[in-house]
């Protein structure tokens, strides 16, 4: 079976109450008026429009700056987590909780939702209360698919 394309003209689409008339001059602005849209494919940038004078001033700062010192700051890997160690008791391993909130519009309430995950260390550096970023590994044991990629807040030993 073939795809058909059908061509329906803005009259069709006029309520029986409105008059011929009306419907003959929307028909003649609608032809005149009507931008082509410009189609961009999913590599290209699509040019800014208009950009208020605070974004203008961000851009000029940003353009400012050497590669360098824009790559001083890396990006954490996107699919990594972040959290607060729980137990270190095993060797080579910590149990990190990460937190995750949840937005329920109904009742307009965030609600938390804690999930822990046993993550791989492999110079048992983390201590109970450490803030650590984990990223996803191999499978490392039977419930151990993570790893410790850096420590990010070491806790105060009193």
């Amino acid at each position: 079976m073939g795809c058909t394309t059908t061509t329906v003209s803005l009259s069709t689409f006029t309520k029986p109450f409105q008059s011929a008339s009306f419907s003959a001059a929307a028909e003649a602005t609608s032809t005149t008026t009507t931008p082509t849209p410009t189609t961009y494919k999913s590599w290209e940038k699509v040019p800014l429009q208009k950009p208020s004078y605070n974004l203008m001033k961000n851009f000029n700062e940003m353009q400012s700056k050497t590669l360098e010192e824009l790559a001083e700051v890396p990006k954490p890997p996107k699919n990594s987590l972040t959290g607060i160690v729980t137990s270190d008791k095993m060797n080579k391993t910590c149990v990190v909780a990460v937190t995750r909130h949840k937005m329920i519009h109904k009742y307009n309430v965030r609600r938390n939702y804690t999930n822990k995950f046993k993550a791989h260390d492999e110079h048992d550096e983390c201590e109970i209360g450490d803030t650590v970023r984990i990223s996803p590994t191999r499978p490392l044991s039977k419930s151990k698919f993570f790893a410790v990629s850096e420590i990010l807040k070491k806790v105060k030993k009193i």
